[in-house]
């Protein structure tokens, strides 16, 4: 019975085991697979990892989620620890007050914090970029630092300072050399809770951001529509520096702890499990910044140089070649911000943040109207009115074309007899359900005068690429 058991838990930690790392595996597998498909292997390629270096938004964002991880850890776990240990010192009510107010973030939902923190920087006007986020990591890190510290604070000797004082410490070197190696333990599992939510957060991220600053969390989730295969590359990466901490953090410690005595070795093993893990972060963050800075060196030299363009478009309609063409071309740079609906771009756009240039639908662009949120367009710098057909001018959401512009492109037809027939009824005016011969055979003419006329491609879901 007791051999049952013990086969049935091994299989079942096996089942978790390949849970949890299956998906991992296939990510990596995948990332060299020569075409787009995240099913169907074709074949080895590099060209994935080439895209990703290439591509400016996937290594300013991973250089972003990096740096604001590791000095979010670092701040918030120095505010944590000394917030903590001044709480052992405190009066009892003082202490369960902070404590309280410590817990709230904890327990609160996720989003409430974020619109919180987007309303704070709002309301005392602070401009939106990478100082609010990173502002916003250490406010949500450090109740966790704290959380992980308390408890081995409360496990000390209430008197273990001020004995160490007796004996002639200041209460510096009583704050650092005894109390601080006792809680060190604490003080780790702080910092390394603190750079996971920090490295992991989408939520909070997304709504105190601005200027095209994003991490990996945003511009992984602006493509979940349609997910470039670059992704499972810069994942593999990311992956990869994860394990490469892991090994010299546990295993290099464990063969020189084999050498020596384990008392004698023990206080240099964390020294150098703490100078390896800050080593390796550091390397990290300068080679992001290396590909971040080689990135921008990379502009053309063109009449725009020095200027910046700020884009807010949808996740999917922006091709990966279009902006490093544009920025060769001009000399200017783009700063892309995608958002995945109408309502999520009002949002932002009605609570102060300012573009360039920003792609909603019809009846969005009539309430940005409304509520004097869209500027003019200056109609003498604009050559491209008298390029496009008359029938996608003067709509009624801008009737003199004020303040939009449609934009102009190949035309695709859905190769789906269901949706083109309906397609066709609807612009005949006709009944989408019509049973009526003559009105099918006159959506059937209008669809063949369509594909003899205008040469539109016919597709189905790939129409997204294509047009990309």
């Amino acid at each position: 019975m007791k051999k049952e058991r013990r086969l049935f838990g091994k299989g079942l930690m096996t089942l978790m085991i390949l849970f949890f790392y299956l998906p991992i595996i296939f990510m990596i597998v995948f990332s060299f697979n020569e075409s787009k498909s995240l099913t169907n292997f074709t074949g080895f390629s590099l060209k994935w990892y080439t895209h990703m270096l290439e591509s400016n938004d996937m290594v300013s964002s991973l250089y972003t989620t990096f740096s604001v991880a590791i000095i979010a850890t670092i701040v918030s776990t120095i505010i944590g620890t000394i917030t903590a240990i001044g709480l052992s010192k405190s009066r009892k009510v003082v202490r369960e007050i902070v404590t309280q107010v410590n817990d709230l973030p904890l327990m609160n939902p996720e989003i409430v914090t974020a619109i919180g923190l987007m309303l704070l920087f709002i309301t005392f006007q602070i401009e939106k970029g990478y100082i609010t986020m990173l502002l916003a990591h250490i406010a949500f890190c450090i109740p966790y630092v704290m959380l992980s510290v308390m408890p081995k604070i409360k496990s000390l000797d209430p008197n273990l300072a001020d004995a160490a004082m007796d004996l002639g410490a200041t209460p510096w070197q009583a704050l650092t050399k005894v109390m601080v190696p006792q809680i060190m333990p604490g003080i780790i599992s702080g910092a390394l809770i603190a750079f996971t939510m920090s490295f992991d957060d989408f939520i909070i991220s997304y709504f105190v951001t601005g200027r095209g600053v994003k991490n990996l969390s945003i511009m992984v989730y602006t493509m979940s529509k349609r997910v470039n295969p670059s992704i499972n590359a810069i994942s593999t990466l990311v992956v990869v520096l994860i394990t490469i901490v892991l090994l010299i953090v546990n295993v290099l410690p464990m063969i020189r702890n084999s050498k020596k005595e384990k008392a004698e070795k023990q206080p240099v093993q964390k020294s150098r499990r703490k100078g390896s893990l800050l080593a390796l972060l550091l390397v990290v963050v300068v080679a992001g910044a290396s590909f971040f800075g080689l990135q921008h060196m990379q502009n053309g030299a063109g009449k725009f140089k020095g200027q910046t363009l700020h884009v807010y478009n949808w996740g999917e309609y922006t091709g990966q070649e279009v902006i490093p063409m544009f920025e060769k071309q001009t000399g200017a740079k783009v700063v892309m911000e995608n958002f995945e609906s109408n309502e999520q771009m009002y949002i932002k756009v009605a609570n102060g943040d300012s573009y360039d240039v920003i792609v909603p639908s019809d009846y969005m662009i009539e309430r940005l109207i409304s509520e004097d949120l869209l500027q003019k367009l200056d109609k003498s710098k604009l050559n491209c009115m008298d390029l496009l057909s008359d029938g996608v001018k003067g709509l009624p959401y801008d009737p003199n074309n004020d303040y939009s512009v449609p934009y102009k492109g190949d035309i695709y037809l859905y190769d789906s007899e269901r949706d083109s027939f309906m397609m066709a009824l609807k612009a005949l005016g006709y009944s989408m359900n019509t049973k009526n011969e003559n009105e099918l055979q006159e959506a059937y003419e209008w669809l063949v005068q369509c594909v003899e006329t205008m040469e539109p491609e016919i597709v189905t879901d790939e129409i997204i690429d294509n047009m990309a």
